[in-house]
């Protein structure tokens, strides 16, 4: 070696050993073990000073992930030893096993793998020794800080193996390198005096932590001052005070040292076991220890002795009893976890809970499981208790309460459950929920939400609490008011039950996002209960807004049980204070009496049972009185001190109040009670709700009669007698009328059979019928395919029989569907809904008939309802009946000619055995023509292939075919109509049966009715009013004869006046024919309908009728039927009923009204709920008694006879129910319907319509929600009987179907229709075009209609008609072609056409079309064949030279070997008029040139240009038509003319814009056009992709797509596309190796007052085997050699002032990549005009390939090299030496 390459070594040798630069603190080298010493001590108060050493090592296993290393740790030696006694053996635990932990170079650790199933003890230490590194070490200037004299100091927040924590880090320089010291803030137990310091010593030649030092003192907390255990409490006087035991002090000193000692190479390759390591955070939790030699059966034994010490304990516990379960705990412990799985399995899933023993036990199993805490055990509860297929719900519930009061959220098996437990139910055993377990399950999965966002996993704890938030929604007043106003007592309870669980498990999980929503419950109109819930789940919400929403309620509610637990919560807020006793006066909710309630009752002010202002008015005898209101009770007891203690405690407030009178009494109950344990933890400064049961049960019942109107008890005894002596005569004929329906509808043919018969075979009809057209359409096309003239006139018969059975066919399917059409309704729709209605009915009235001993009226209103809707039903089916004959024309004695078939069958078949005939006898011959192979077309064509003679026999072939193709249809619908008629006959024999049961019924009906009425009298409806006015208020007396008085009119009719609030509604006392008064607009008459009330006429005035009653038109109305509401009066509001015997005298009305008999009182309930709070969190809560508690007592009379009237059997199940919409009801369509149903129809279903029919309960009064009738629904439903006998489902239209859908909300409904209607505007739209010769007559009418044309004729005459050309368009029309048909746009700028293309003996049809659009900008010409899509843009440049093209439609002929079918175009323009061409072929696919046939549609067509205004409208030019004409010789002058002067000028404008850039020109590429995919035409982008490999098949888009995502992929990468306004001129491509990246800009310009555009390119190329880079810009090229290359620094290469190209090459070496920015800059005058001036491409980066082998630049020579880089050598240039003379490798190893 020479002296210049000794002198290289040395300085190499030198670089190679400086420190290197990087700021990263934690870098251990790979391939070396570190070894460190630690050395500690710690001094614990009371137990003396402990010596700790160890030997570890850290190695560097995995560097793949940028600033982070996976360090190995080993433990070589481990001994923890007391001062005093250093042989003592302190740790035997085995480190061998695998650990490494993820640190950051800035100490940052991340994760530990370790493997499953490791001693809990040793994974603890070696984590404590992995976060001996744990910091964040950053340098001034990295992060925010403060420099002092010779240091920086920064704050930051860390977490470490003591969890979550802030620091204060101070830097210092110092010898050997850089010194941190850490300073922690606080520590994890609050209150507690501590200090902890952490220095860390970075050595610059190490490269890593060299040393560290930590030094920790502590000392526990203490009771701060001003710490109160009573805050928030209420001031009541303990029992006794806490103990004043001082709390022991207890402390710690330690010190440890860990310090670097070697580090030696290892060559090891680390291969981590992964798939048996478990990953792990670096927190250090509970340890578990487990000992060294474990005695598993003792363990077990353990367990089942400590399990029967619990069992012996007593019922209300014991010490003993805690320390059993202790004992169970710390067994469980410390066995392994395959012994804990197989002891759950045996206490859980195989131990039976047959006795109170093993019951017990399995509980307390339960318990010690969850008291664990770990994921095994949570993971087996969940999976053997609560996935168990038979779950038991007790221990679901204790397993709940274990996770809701643990402190951390569950692991994710236990979590998923809750989740699926709470919004899945469909997931468990219906045995899962019994009784309270989801609402357990919601209020748990609230607690745990809480702890989620605790432990920073806030999403998670958001997406639950969303959907609770979903469930319960915003309360909103007025819809809380409007649902309470319709509900059930049960469906209120539910309600409010549900809502106080959704509340408490907001206030469990205490989200800020939650707060809104429980706020809008705390609402003056919401149930007490629910605000009471709101008001508690408040509590955890310790901000002074929701404290003053609770001293508000606390105040201001209108309600006292809100306001006194408000009361409670609002003075244990954080932010509450005391609230004084306040007493005030109010109104109970039973009467008009007053009580003194306050908001929370302490004994202070008990009110005295004879203070006087509790006194009442005394009548003559006030009866009893009885009142014991209980002193309230607030009684507390302390235990421990303040500084670690409890308080718990009772409060009470309780109250009876009874009062017993003649005419009026009430009893009232109030229990309000809270029993409450809390812990007081003052050494952290904290007081916390442990237990907490409070109890809310208020409530009350009243009675009032009024003497004068319910005097009636007497009569009630006397009644039942008689009505038991005639029970017989009453029930004999109704029984017997039901018995006859019930053998209808249940018997061997039954209703539900009949119908579903009839249906089936209307169904079948369409289905036989529906390929007849099919098939007639099929032997179309296979004549249509052949042109007529080609075929022989022996084929004319042939083809007369297709037209004429083809004409059949579609006249019978257009019969049979006509017949279906008139049928359908009735038979589908109408008939299977009154067989459903009478079926309903006839349930009716055996549920009627069920009631007629507790109330005979009703059951038989119930019954003659059942009876009349009967009556209705077979009045409908028989008026159905006679449209279904009309349809068959029985009523004229005939029948459709499709109803025999046969008949048919017998015209039609020597007719084709005939026409069949000739065709086989003519197409032999025709066949066997001798064609010359000079004058054989499909020879020439083919090459010899395919013959005529060969097209010839597979013509006549084909035609052979069609005569079973059409014959075989008949057999097919023979006997069509033969199942249908036999099914209607066994119909309408069922309707004639019916009608006979109905009249039996009716007649039993009729006997009952008349009985009951000489016992009970004829009475109103039991809604109807029935309370007389009484005198008052300057009014007269109401009852009969009734008088307003006061000089008042009165009424036209003598009756009484019945008391009724105004806006209520009126319903139909009797049953008749009802009209309006033409005299009096407020009076209703009802005509009665015989019985006891014959020849009565009935007035009702007062009364505002429903606007279907008529003046004139009477209508029939049930008792009980809405049929208005009632207005105001001058006296109490009431209405005025009047009888009138045969229009003469007037009939005292009271005998007639329902006997107002006392009412048992009913129990009014307020609140009756608990709720129960364990560990702050809401665990239960719920209803006491509910309703399930109350029952009502039957004081009825006892009759005899009662067997007589034993219910009578109702039908076993739905079978025989002949509903036919199950399967809708079903859909999830029906579903939401349904649910919408309420809001969608917005109106009044109580007026005018009867309320069993539409499904609501008369006697609620709906007022307060009408509104104006509105909609089509809501005229539907006001008329619905009339709606029914005229709808019919095919006349409904697509914008009612839209308006229908829109009212429901249905919107994924709204949008599948829209996606139908869209279909079928493309189906529209896109319709194919047909050859006219294989068009059925309907086609071809259809056809000439569309085009406005006349129809009548024979079919000759049609197809002429529509293949003539239209004259509309003549400029267009002049230049096509024959047997065309086309259809011209308004303006003859577009045209579509059917277009016959004739080859061989073969005719073709194909949909093409075109459109010029000249007020486009470019102006456009479009064109297509049928799908395929093509749009040419027209420039309005002037160096646009027309086009001139052809290309593949993508549409293949499957004749003569596949012909493609081409089209060809030209275009020219000049000023006035636009020159097209336009045309199509069938050509060889091999060889476009050679065509069979070529058409042009438009040849040479003269289309002037019209100037477009902004307007919108267009002005034609002034055009000499005449010479237009001559079309040649305006061809010639474009194109002789136009060429010429294109030519010159833009010659001249590209000279210009090169002086505009500063550009030679003879630097420029050939012109080429911007190569994007949309730039380029179909053929081009074929070709390309071809070249490429790729798939060439799809769409123009999809095209475009594959070769733009091509262009912008390379092996190793993808280039992003380009976005924004630069896509227009800019495209880039990447070639395949990576290595390269061209640029095309396409530049616009205005030059000389034309738009002129050219295309520039540029290039960025790497060469690294090379060592050289090139840039370009057309011809102008840079190299650049990397070898002396400043990396990462931005560089221009100008080409000129103002044409630039900016680039920047950097290289990552770690991660071995190129780092590429590039982009051209083009300003017309810079800097401000700038076109493009940023980087195209911004960090691109490009992998650094590996060279093999590598040339020097320079030409390979090691002069060249030094020429290249400068002449002088560099480090990286004498490297590449190295390598180049294999020295590399020798020269490390000396080094």
């Amino acid at each position: 070696m020479g002296t210049s390459s000794a002198g290289c070594l040395c300085l190499l040798i030198i670089i190679c050993t400086l420190p290197g630069q990087e700021t990263r603190f934690i870098n251990f080298k790979n391939g070396y073990e570190y070894v460190y010493r630690y050395e500690g001590h710690s001094t614990i108060k009371d137990l003396g000073k402990f010596i700790v050493k160890a030997k570890v090592s850290y190695t560097n296993i995995d560097a793949s992930v940028e600033g982070h290393q996976e360090l190995l740790l080993k433990v070589y030696t481990l001994s923890v030893a007391p001062e005093k006694e250093p042989d003592v053996k302190g740790i035997t635990n085995d480190f061998s096993n695998w650990f490494s932990f993820v640190i950051s170079s800035r100490g940052v650790v991340n994760h530990v793998f370790h493997p499953h199933g490791e001693d809990e003890e040793v994974v603890a230490i070696k984590k404590g020794l992995a976060s001996i590194f744990a910091a964040k070490l950053h340098e001034e200037g990295e992060v925010p800080g403060s420099r002092g004299s010779n240091s920086f100091t920064y704050d930051v927040s860390e977490s470490g193996s003591e969890g979550e924590h802030n620091s204060t880090y101070t830097v210092s320089a110092v010898k050997e390198g850089i010194e941190f010291k850490k300073i922690r803030l606080g520590h994890p137990v609050k209150n507690a005096k501590a200090s902890y310091q952490k220095t860390l010593l970075y050595h610059d030649y190490l490269g890593t932590i060299h040393s560290v030092l930590i030094e920790e003192d502590f000392r526990s907390p203490r009771t701060p001052k001003g710490f109160d255990p009573l805050h928030g409490m209420r001031k009541v006087k303990a029992v006794n005070e806490f103990s004043s035991t001082e709390y022991p002090d207890m402390s710690y000193i330690s010190q440890g040292h860990m310090t670097f000692l070697t580090r030696h190479v290892d060559k090891k390759e680390w291969m981590k076991p992964a798939e048996k390591l478990q990953k792990a955070p670096i927190h250090i939790g509970n340890v578990k220890h487990v000992p060294k030699h474990l005695n598993v059966t003792a363990s077990r034994r353990h367990i089942m002795t400590n399990l029967t010490c619990i069992e012996n304990q007593p019922d209300e516990g014991s010490p003993a009893s805690a320390m059993c379960f202790q004992n169970i705990l710390n067994q469980l412990n410390i066995l392994p976890d395959d012994e804990v799985t197989k002891i759950a399995q045996f206490y859980f899933v195989i131990l039976p809970p047959s006795t109170d023993s093993h019951k017990k036990a399995v509980e307390n199993m339960v318990d010690a499981y969850g008291a664990l805490g770990t994921e095994l055990s949570e993971r087996l509860l969940a999976e053997k208790v609560m996935l168990n297929p038979s779950p038991d719900p007790d221990l679901v519930k204790r397993i709940l309460t274990h996770v809701a009061i643990k402190d951390q959220a569950p692991f994710e098996v236990m979590l998923n459950t809750l989740e699926d437990a709470v919004f899945h139910r469909e997931k468990f055993p219906a045995e899962f929920y019994a009784r309270d377990t989801h609402s357990r399950c919601m209020l748990a999965l609230g607690a745990v939400s809480h702890k989620l966002m605790k432990e920073g996993r806030a999403d998670k704890a958001r997406s639950i609490m969303t959907e609770i938030h979903s469930q319960l929604g915003l309360h909103d007043p007025w819809e809380y008011r409007r649902k309470r106003a319709v509900m059930t007592r049960q469906e209120k309870e539910e309600y409010d039950i549900h809502n106080v669980i959704l509340l408490e498990t907001l206030g469990n999980a205490r989200l800020d996002e939650s707060y809104d929503y429980i706020l809008s419950h705390i609402n003056s109109t919401n149930s007490p209960w629910i605000k009471r819930a709101g008001c508690h789940a408040l509590r955890k919400y310790h901000h002074q807004h929701a404290a003053e929403t609770l001293l508000y309620s606390a105040l201001y509610d209108e309600d006292q049980s809100v306001r006194y637990e408000a009361s409670l919560l609002y003075m244990a807020h954080p932010k509450g204070k005391m609230i004084a006793p306040m007493n005030v006066r109010e109104e109970t909710v039973f009467d008009n009496s007053t009580m003194t309630t306050d908001p929370y009752d302490n004994g202070i002010d008990v009110v005295d049972l004879e203070s006087g202002h509790l006194r009442s008015r005394r009548s003559v005898w006030d009866g009893l009185k009885f009142r014991l209101e209980a002193p309230s009770v607030d009684w507390r007891k302390f235990i421990g001190t303040s500084a670690i203690g409890a308080s718990f405690g009772l409060i009470m407030m309780n109250l009876l109040d009874l009062q017993i009178a003649p005419t009026r009494g009430h009893l009232k109950i109030r229990v309000h009670d809270e029993a409450y344990a809390r812990v007081h933890v003052g050494i952290l400064n904290f007081n916390y709700d442990f237990f907490v049961a409070r109890v809310c049960f208020k409530g009350g019942t009243e009675y009032n009669i009024n003497i004068l109107q319910g005097n009636e008890m007497k009569k009630i005894i006397s009644l039942a007698a008689n009505f038991s002596q005639k029970l017989k005569q009453i029930v004999g004929g109704i029984k017997a009328g039901v018995q006859f329906f019930k053998d209808l509808i249940s018997g061997r043919l039954s209703l539900k059979k009949i119908v579903d018969d009839i249906i089936d075979a209307i169904t079948r009809i369409p289905k036989k019928v529906e390929n007849l057209v099919k098939q007639s359409s099929t032997a179309l096309v296979r004549i249509g395919q052949y042109d007529p003239e080609d075929l022989p006139p022996e084929f004319k018969p042939t083809i007369n029989f297709v037209h004429k059975v083809s004409k059949l066919f579609g006249d019978i399917k257009a019969d049979v569907m006509g017949f279906v059409n008139a049928v359908e309704q009735s038979i589908k729709v109408v008939i299977p809904h009154q067989g459903k209605v009478i079926y309903e009915s006839i349930k009716d009235i055996i549920n009627g008939f069920s009631k007629i001993l507790k109330n005979p009226k009703a059951a038989l209103a119930s019954i003659g309802k059942g009876a009349f809707t009967i009556y209705q039903s077979i009045k409908l089916i028989i008026q159905h009946k006679q449209k279904i004959q009309e349809a068959c024309f029985f009523l004229r004695d005939e029948k459709p000619y499709w109803f025999d078939i046969d008949k048919l069958l017998v015209e039609f078949k020597p007719m084709a055995d005939e026409a069949f005939a000739s065709l086989k006898t003519a197409g032999d011959k025709w066949i066997n023509e001798r064609v010359d192979d000079a004058e054989d077309i499909v020879r020439k064509f083919t090459k010899g292939k395919t013959t005529l003679m060969d097209l010839k026999r597979e013509a006549v072939q084909t035609l052979e075919t069609i005569q079973d193709l059409l014959m075989n249809p008949f057999n097919d619908i023979l006997g069509l109509a033969e199942t249908f008629v036999k099914r209607y006959s066994n119909l309408f024999g069922l309707v004639q049966n019916i009608k006979n049961a109905y009249n039996i019924l009716k007649e039993g009906y009729d006997t009952a009715r008349g009985i009951i009425d000489a016992i009970f009298g004829p009475k109103a409806h039991k809604e109807f009013p029935k309370n007389r006015r009484l005198e008052g208020s300057g009014c007269n007396s109401g009852f009969y004869p009734s008088s307003l008085g006061g000089g008042r009119s009165e009424y036209k009719h003598q009756g009484l006046d019945l008391v009724i609030e105004r806006g209520d509604t009126v319903v139909a006392p009797f049953p008749g024919s009802i009209t309006v008064d033409t005299e009096d607009s407020s009076t209703v008459i009802i005509s009665s309908e015989g019985g006891s009330l014959n020849g009565i006429t009935i007035y009702i005035t007062n009364i505002q009728p429903n606007s279907t009653i008529d003046p004139y038109d009477g209508r029939s109305v049930a008792a009980g039927q809405p049929i208005g509401i009632a207005t105001s009066s001058s006296c109490e509001n009431h209405i005025h009923l009047a009888f009138q015997k045969d229009g003469d005298s007037y009939v005292d009305p009271t005998k007639y009204l329902d006997s107002i008999f006392p009412k048992v009182p009913n129990w009014t309930q307020i609140c009756d709920d608990y709720k129960l709070v364990y560990k702050a969190e809401t665990l239960a809560a719920g209803a006491i008694v509910g309703l399930g508690g109350e029952k009502e007592e039957n004081n009825d009379p006892t009759l005899s006879n009662t067997e007589e009237a034993d219910p009578m059997e109702d039908f076993p199940d739905d079978t025989m129910d002949p509903d036919t919409t199950e399967t809708t009801k079903s859909e999830p369509v029906f579903q939401q319907i349904q649910s919408s149903i309420g809001s969608a129809l917005d109106f009044d279903t109580d007026e005018n319509q009867c309320a069993a029919i539409m499904g609501t309960s008369s006697g609620v009064s709906k007022r307060s929600l009408v509104k104006k009738v509105k909609g089509i629904f809501s005229k539907l439903l006001k008329t619905a009987d009339k709606f029914l006998e005229k709808f019919n489902i095919r006349r409904l239209k697509f914008g009612t179907i839209m308006e229908f859908l829109t009212k429901f909300s249905m919107t994924d409904s709204m949008t599948a229709m829209g996606e139908v209607l869209r279909e079928i505007k493309e189906i529209v739209d896109n319709g194919t075009c047909r050859n006219p010769y294989e068009m059925t007559e309907d086609q071809l009418i259809s056809e000439l209609t569309e085009r406005g044309r006349d129809t009548q004729g024979s079919r000759e005459q049609l197809v002429d008609r529509l293949v003539s050309t239209d004259k509309s368009c003549p400029l267009m029309s002049f230049t096509l072609p024959k047997n065309v048909y086309c259809t011209f746009d308004s303006l003859c700028l577009g045209l579509e056409c059917c277009i016959n293309l004739k080859f061989a003996i073969f005719i073709r049809v194909f949909k093409i079309w075109a459109r010029f659009d000249p007020c486009n900008s470019p102006m456009l010409f479009s064109l297509g064949l049928n799908s395929y899509t093509y749009t040419i843009e027209i420039p309005a440049s002037i160096d646009f030279d027309g086009y001139e093209g052809e290309m593949k439609s993508g549409l293949e002929v499957d004749v003569l070997g596949g012909l493609d079918l081409i089209i060809r175009y030209s275009i020219f323009k000049d000023q006035n008029v636009t020159l097209v061409t336009f045309g199509a072929g069938l050509c060889s696919m091999e060889e476009t040139e050679n065509c069979l046939v070529f058409v042009n549609l438009l040849d040479k067509a003269v289309l002037p240009v019209p100037t477009c205004m902004a307007d919108g409208t267009l002005v034609w030019p002034k055009v000499d038509f005449k010479s237009l004409f001559s079309k040649e010789a305006l061809y010639k002058k474009i194109k002789e003319q136009g060429k010429s002067v294109i030519k010159q000028v833009t010659s001249q404008l590209t000279d210009e814009f090169l002086k505009l850039l500063k550009i030679a020109k003879d630097k420029l590429n050939e012109d080429i056009p911007l190569p994007r995919p949309d730039k380029m035409t179909l053929g081009q982008i074929s070709a390309e992709l071809s070249v490429r490999g790729l798939v060439t098949t799809g769409s123009r888009q999809e095209l475009n797509a594959r070769l733009e995502q091509d262009d912008l992929t390379c092996a190793n990468f993808s280039l992003g596309r380009i976005q924004g306004s630069l896509w227009d001129i800019l495209y880039y491509r990447v070639q395949k190796d990576c290595m390269r990246i061209d640029v095309w800009a396409d530049i616009s310009v205005t030059i000389l007052g034309y738009d002129f555009s050219k295309t520039l390119s540029a290039f960025v190329e790497l060469d690294p085997c090379s060592f050289v880079m090139q840039i370009g810009f057309e011809k102008y090229l840079w190299t650049k050699v990397l070898l002396n290359y400043d990396w990462g620094k931005d560089e221009i290469a100008e080409i000129s002032s103002n044409v630039k190209i900016k680039y920047s090459i950097d290289r990552d070496v770690d991660e071995g990549v190129f780092i590429v920015k590039f982009g051209p800059v083009i300003c017309l005058s810079p800097p401000s005009d700038c076109i493009l001036d940023d980087y195209l491409l911004t960090d691109v980066k490009i992998p650094i390939p590996l060279c093999r082998d590598f040339v020097f630049p320079g030409g390979g020579s090691f002069a060249g090299l030094l020429e290249k880089i400068g002449g002088k050598m560099t480090e990286e240039a004498f490297e590449l030496v190295l390598k180049k003379l294999d020295l590399h490798v020798s020269i490390k190893f000396i080094l």
